[in-house]
């Protein structure tokens, strides 16, 4: 009897969903009928992408999703309009509260929804009972009853976001109160500042930037969400083109915002993700500031006006006089305690070398920062659809990387560059130089793709040696001085002793003006030392190739080594990992592809030299620091 009521009420509420989502496509043209069933039944297949990043930069992405702002107009409305047209409070409360569980399931239950569903039950149960309605404690019960059915909300963006977002309401609230604000742009002010700055922390870890005209943005579009919504609901209900008028223009005015704000400088700024610490001392330090802004006589200096009706003028000058002084002092810890609040953009120490091999299906994404500048060798996948968009970008903003100084592309096989184009196109971040090999022809799409948007383009072949700071080239014909690592005394790179403070980027293949048979062969070979790390990456490179660079492994053992052509049998001969014999091996590659990689052949040769092996289908993202040893971290089995 359960589940026979269970789907008699899922499949009700779809055909009230199917009938609202009919409505609205009637009602409004394409795109604005997206915006609007997304914001009203959380639909949002049918949302362009476009509207969802211009939303999302404007800062006002929030309105898509069905938040505790929707539940709350919806909710309080539709129990006032039933208390005026009944009369009789239980009965509109017990009406509302088991309509809004029921619009809760029809669009989907997010953590937001079901945190605004419970707290709107709780305020309504408090008014049947007659009890009075506290904002903290009911946000905490409801904070409860989610993480009871699933703990695992807590690391959930949406749960953050939402409860941090009533702290925001909740502090702001009772600064309003304190200081008895009556004027409503300063009320919309202080509201709207104290939930960014509540949930700023939590945007960063999530978002990694922040849209510094948001706030303003927030405030001129909010007022008009109850408009939207009602306005909204009645030609979902109804079918009606009038109502769906004041949508269409309040939509346009939205959109027309979001690019006005677009235009602007610094409408977007990449600042990475804010570590722990920074966030608790953030927090601790807001913390802090409210309580002395909630002290109103650290702002206001009474202390001398009050003496000086008690003991006479002569005293009461002094007095005002030292009132002054203390106030100024405690205006003075207020404004150092809000600038301490900066601590939440203070990036951690960079190590001496960094390295992330990206999970990004059937391709290869490796990206390393060595001698203070940001590189990237190979970011593309031939199964998995925009990889740059949804993967290689967001960890680049995780970093807060805004500039790569040199992409290096190994061939131009798509499941290398697909990535690379996705970012030329979106510009971010900034390419400084895009490095192909030399057997790779000006007429290459990439190479026209990069020379249309002014990306500077350098051909490399072997013998090519790249120094930090330095977008020129060398050969080893010109002899440059190049400082050379230092493995003397062990044959462990674990235990090597970091004696050398320049990183260099050496080529090893292609040879010049040799001709491959095929674009893997011809593949782009390069190894980044420093000190006494070293790194080989080797592109799709086969035996061919790997006969050839070969006789230029001459570091000794290599820290780490990326698996050519994700693993294929045709690669990593036993010739070669006898010269490089790294300590640690990464293969990259789709865990249900089509072409056996990594091959049997491939992982016994590899044990056989002696190295670790890890694979981005079953480590995830694979990152590498190096400061005085080699630390390895696998993203999947440390997400939690």
């Amino acid at each position: 009897h359960h589940n026979n009521l269970y789907y008699f009420l899922g499949q009700r509420l779809y055909l009230i969903r199917s009938y609202l989502s009919e409505n609205i496509a009637k009602s409004l043209p394409q795109k604005e009928a997206s915006v609007l069933n997304s914001m009203l039944t959380g639909d949002r297949g049918l949302l362009e992408s476009e509207i969802k990043d211009l939303y999302s930069k404007g800062g006002i992405a929030h309105i898509l999703s069905i938040s505790s702002l929707h539940i709350t107009l919806l909710g309080m409305g539709l129990y006032r309009l039933l208390l005026k047209l009944i009369g009789r409070m239980r009965i509109s409360a017990i009406t509302t509260i088991i309509t809004m569980i029921c619009y809760m399931l029809l669009t989907g239950a997010s953590v937001s929804t079901k945190r605004a569903v419970i707290m709107l039950t709780v305020m309504l149960t408090g008014k049947m009972l007659g009890r009075s309605y506290d904002l903290l404690n009911t946000a905490g019960c409801a904070a409860l009853i989610i993480l009871t059915a699933q703990p695992l909300f807590i690391f959930d963006s949406g749960f953050l976001l939402s409860f941090t977002a009533v702290g925001g309401i909740f502090a702001a609230s009772e600064l309003i109160r304190i200081w008895e604000i009556k004027n409503p742009v300063a009320k919309s002010l202080i509201m709207s500042t104290s939930v960014q700055l509540s949930t700023l922390p939590v945007v960063l870890d999530t978002y990694f930037c922040i849209h510094p005209y948001s706030l303003i943005i927030n405030i001129v579009v909010l007022p008009l969400i109850s408009i939207l919504l009602v306005a909204g609901f009645a030609a979902a209900v109804s079918g009606w083109l009038f109502p769906a008028g004041p949508v269409y223009y309040i939509l346009r005015f939205y959109e027309a915002v979001c690019e006005s704000e677009e235009m602007l400088k610094y409408s977007e700024v990449i600042t990475g993700a804010p570590g722990k610490i920074a966030q608790a001392v953030y927090y601790i330090l807001i913390l802090s500031f409210l309580i002395c802004l909630w002290e109103k006589p650290y702002l206001k200096n009474v202390n001398g006006k009050i003496n000086e009706n008690r003991n006479g003028k002569r005293n009461g000058k002094k007095n005002e006089k030292h009132g002054n002084k203390d106030g100024n002092r405690n205006n003075y810890l207020i404004l150092a305690i809000l600038a301490g609040c900066f601590c939440i953009f203070i990036k951690s120490p960079a190590e001496k070398i960094y390295a992330a091999f990206l999970d990004v299906g059937q391709g290869d994404c490796i990206y390393f920062e060595a001698g203070g500048e940001s590189f990237l060798m190979d970011a593309g996948s031939s199964n998995i659809g925009s990889a740059g968009k949804y993967r290689v970008i967001p960890f680049l903003k995780h970093r807060g990387i805004t500039k790569l100084e040199r992409v290096f592309i190994s061939h131009t096989d798509r499941d290398h560059i697909s990535a690379v184009e996705e970012i030329m196109e979106e510009g971010y971040p900034q390419i400084g130089e895009l490095v192909v090999g030399c057997n790779i022809g000006e007429d290459a799409d990439i190479v026209q793709k990069a020379r249309e948007l002014g990306i500077d383009v350098s051909f490399t072949a072997a013998g090519d040696v790249f120094l930090p700071g330095e977008k020129i080239k060398y050969s080893d014909n010109e002899n440059p001085e190049v400082p050379e690592s230092d493995t003397s005394g062990t044959d462990n790179p674990f235990e090597m002793v970091n004696t050398k403070n320049s990183a260099i980027i050496r080529i090893l293949a292609p040879e010049q003006d040799k001709n491959y048979k095929d674009a893997n062969s011809g593949s782009v070979v390069a190894e980044l030392i420093y000190g006494s790390f070293s790194m080989l990456l080797t592109g799709d490179s086969g035996f061919e190739s790997e006969a050839l660079y070969g006789e230029r492994l001459k570091h000794g053992r290599y820290s780490v080594l990326k698996c050519a052509h994700h693993g294929s049998k045709y690669s990593s001969s036993s010739d070669m990992l006898m010269l490089a014999r790294p300590v640690i091996t990464i293969i990259s590659c789709y865990r249900y592809n089509t072409y056996g990689h990594p091959s049997a052949e491939t992982v016994k040769r590899l044990e056989t030299a002696g190295s670790a092996i890890y694979t981005t289908p079953s480590s995830g993202a694979v990152l590498i620091r190096f400061n005085s040893g080699i630390e390895v971290e696998e993203y999947r089995k440390n997400s939690f």
